[in-house]
């Protein structure tokens, strides 16, 4: 040993812990069993101790999840929490693996059907000029129904045009047909040229709400917005034999595919409720029905176009040519416009103050227009039964807002008493087939 370092003169015993300075016995502090040579020396010292410490646990957590240390000393060689507790990190870290994969993929379907639902909100971006309905020839004319989105679209038969459509239109087209082959037709899309002009005879289309001459019910159903009465209908449509018509909008065909493969299936018939269920006229505000300033011919074929689109990609089929307006709320002007589609208004039967709307939509039980489901399948059977009855359309829906005395829980109460009378029952096209013969 030397000379202290503070005290030249005295000879070192010791050294410093922290410093390793030699010290003399004065000199000497005795703290944690060690020797320092002053308070900043310990001081030091457990500043150091303690980043050591915070190391040394830093570098245990890293080696806990590195890949490298558990394949050099896997598993089986450690203790039994050891074994546990790794086993527990590698399903925890499958799982969220699997969780983010799932997400990804329900993610990626979720986008697929908001872009496919959003290119049918405008028809000029879906599909170029198409047959809405291929051409019939039925004793010597040809009745086809066109649509021409983006461009003029010519009519050709033979090879000849024939007739032309405007553009961003759709129309019903009716042409004489003398020739006795099978004809070839074709759409070709061009601009106009040299302003030629084409005369199309339309049909003429009515509202149909009084039914026909001969005796008989017609079964509708609308669907909107819900869907929890349909296993319902179609059980008890299914198990008493009968075919009804059901108005479907497109956005319910869009949401709840299924249900409507499952009615085609069944045998019924399908017909247009527009798109979005919007109102058309004024009859909310005032009890009139005034064509409503945003509702224009465009707007209309529009939401009845995408709908039949939307039909047709979701069964392969086309849709009967019936549309019935939503909330019942059409004019005229309405009509007309929906007539150039080819489609014809199918309202329901009304016999003075009495009407066959089941009212299965008035959902409040203190609403003065509220009447239980039982009640309702009495009135309407008891109706059909009277000596003046010469056929009529009930109304109903396939979803439901009723918690209690819901209308379609008795449908077959509705459809015995209907029967017991000896009425038949008819899809809408049987009674208008029936009504223009």
């Amino acid at each position: 040993m030397g000379f202290c370092k503070r005290h030249p003169e005295r000879a070192a015993g010791r050294r410093c812990y922290q410093c390793k300075d030699e010290v003399c016995a004065e000199c000497q502090i005795h703290l944690d069993r060690h020797i320092f040579c002053s308070h900043r020396c310990h001081l030091d010292w457990q500043a150091a101790e303690r980043r050591t410490l915070r190391r040394k646990r830093i570098e245990a957590g890293l080696n806990a999840f590195n890949p490298l240390i558990w394949w050099r000393y896997p598993a089986f060689r450690r203790t039994a929490w050891a074994k546990r507790s790794m086993v527990m990190i590698w399903l925890l870290l499958a799982t969220n693996v699997v969780l983010v994969a799932s997400i990804f993929v329900v993610f990626d379907k979720l986008r697929a059907v908001q872009q496919e639902l959003a290119t049918l909100s405008e028809p000029d971006r879906m599909w170029p000029s198409t047959w809405i309905s291929e051409p019939e020839e039925t004793e010597g004319y040809a009745h086809m129904r066109v649509a021409a989105p983006s461009a003029d679209t010519v009519v050709l038969k033979n090879g000849r045009a024939v007739a032309q459509v405007a553009a961003g239109t759709a129309t019903s087209i009716t042409l004489r047909s003398d020739s006795i082959a099978p004809s070839v037709w074709q759409l070709a899309s061009r601009e106009s040229k040299h302003g030629e002009k084409w005369t199309v005879s339309q049909p003429e289309l009515k509202d149909v709400r009084r039914g026909s001459r001969r005796p008989g019910v017609a079964l509708t159903f609308d669907g909107g917005a819900d869907r929890n009465a349909v296993d319902s209908i179609l059980a008890t449509l299914q198990r008493h034999q009968v075919r009804a018509t059901f108005f479907l909008t497109g956005e319910f065909i869009a949401r709840f595919p299924d249900d409507v493969r499952r009615i085609v299936s069944y045998g019924h018939e399908i017909g247009n409720h527009t798109w979005s269920h919007l109102h058309l006229t004024t009859f909310e505000q005032n009890r009139r029905h005034n064509t409503l300033p945003e509702v224009d011919k465009r707007r209309l074929q529009h939401e009845l176009l995408t709908t039949s689109h939307i039909f047709a990609r979701v069964t392969g089929l086309m849709m009967a040519p019936y549309w019935r307006a939503p909330f019942g709320e059409t004019n005229d002007d309405i009509n007309a416009w929906a007539g150039e589609l080819g489609f014809q208004h199918i309202g329901w039967t009304t016999h003075g103050r009495q009407t066959m709307d089941t009212l299965d939509w008035v959902a409040n039980p203190d609403d003065p227009l509220f009447i239980s489901g039982q009640a309702m399948a009495k009135r309407i059977a008891d109706l059909a039964r009277q000596p003046a009855f010469r056929g009529g359309i009930v109304l109903m829906h396939v979803g439901t807002q009723r918690r209690v005395e819901q209308v379609h829980a008795h449908l077959p109460e509705m459809i015995a008493g209907i029967a017991a009378a000896g009425i038949p029952f008819f899809t809408v096209s049987d009674l208008t087939d029936e009504r223009g013969s």
